[in-house]
């Protein structure tokens, strides 16, 4: 209860600033950026829903729905920002994202995984919000295909 108070706080303090300097929308980006990852580590599925861009909150319903659920074989741990590029109405987010994994295969034991995850986001009347895609498995594949052939 009290996570989301200070996630519902944290939100509203940055969401709507409706003009200012690049440090004051860089700060209020990267506020909305730790909403994002606190509001997964926690399945905040309401939370997430306020931080998508309102355009995709109805076609990605069942997206966010997935996000919000506790997941059993994989845990957000941390995450951490490690770079952003932005033009002050969109921007690029780079995420170090380290996750505890628990997997039959794993045996007993869980294994922190650390990667990095780059999200895309778009500033509406001043506030950010997160530009999240229907998972697509042509996308995945191609994706792998390019690893593969520059390891």
């Amino acid at each position: 209860m009290v996570l989301a108070a200070i996630l519902v706080a944290l939100v509203a303090s940055c969401s709507s600033l409706p003009s200012g300097s690049g440090a004051d929308i860089e700060k209020s980006l990267r506020q909305r950026v730790d909403a994002y990852w606190l509001a997964q580590q926690n399945g905040d599925t309401k939370m997430l829903r306020e931080l998508v861009d309102p355009d995709l909150r109805e076609a990605l319903s069942q997206t966010i729905e997935r996000m919000g659920k506790p997941n059993e074989m994989s845990r957000i741990v941390s995450w951490k920002i490690k770079a952003l590029e932005s033009d002050g109405t969109k921007a690029s987010v780079h995420t170090s994202v380290t996750s505890l994994l628990r997997h039959p295969l794993l045996g007993p034991s869980e294994k922190l995984v650390e990667s990095t995850v780059t999200t895309s986001w778009v500033r509406k009347k001043g506030t950010w919000f997160v530009v999240l895609e229907e998972p697509n498995l042509d996308k995945l594949l191609k994706k792998y295909e390019e690893r593969l052939k520059h390891p």
